[in-house]
């Protein structure tokens, strides 16, 4: 959503034999329709942690969890800002229940459906890339 959709992937997926399959991992490129790049790294063995982090030519944003985000401009001072918790899961739930029951997606519908398609193609492409090692368009239908 904030920087449009994935034009291609490239996957890296290094599995271990058994006993050591633990330390398997995963690296992922992704370039955008708009000249931007991403990169989304995974490793099998840490305790459930997540951040993400995007990096500005003034500065920098990073969510470290689903409650702190740090917020680093140039010639600012760093700034952290904490939010409360918020089941995400359950207004989703809620909201897609109020969709079906109305039978067409309310107005404010946080995710639209271009953007499920595209985010699905991005996921297909990822999975194309680790099968062929090969950098691969993600294209939604």
């Amino acid at each position: 959503r904030l920087f449009g959709p994935v034009a291609r992937t490239h996957a890296m997926f290094m599995q271990q034999p058994a006993p050591m399959q633990a330390l398997d991992s995963l690296a992922i490129t992704f370039a955008f329709a708009r000249p931007m790049t991403a990169v989304l790294c995974g490793v099998r063995p840490t305790p459930l942690f997540w951040r993400l982090h995007v990096f500005g030519a003034n500065g920098s944003v990073e969510a470290t969890g689903d409650r702190e985000l740090v917020v680093r401009l140039t010639g600012k001072p760093l700034e952290r800002r904490t939010f409360e918790p918020a089941n995400a899961m359950r207004q989703q739930l809620e909201r897609f229940g109020a969709a079906v029951a109305a039978k067409a997606p309310p107005a404010d519908w946080p995710i639209p459906p271009a953007q499920m398609l595209g985010t699905i193609a991005a996921v297909e492409s990822v999975v194309a890339s680790m099968r062929s090692g090969a950098t691969v368009d993600a294209i939604a239908p």
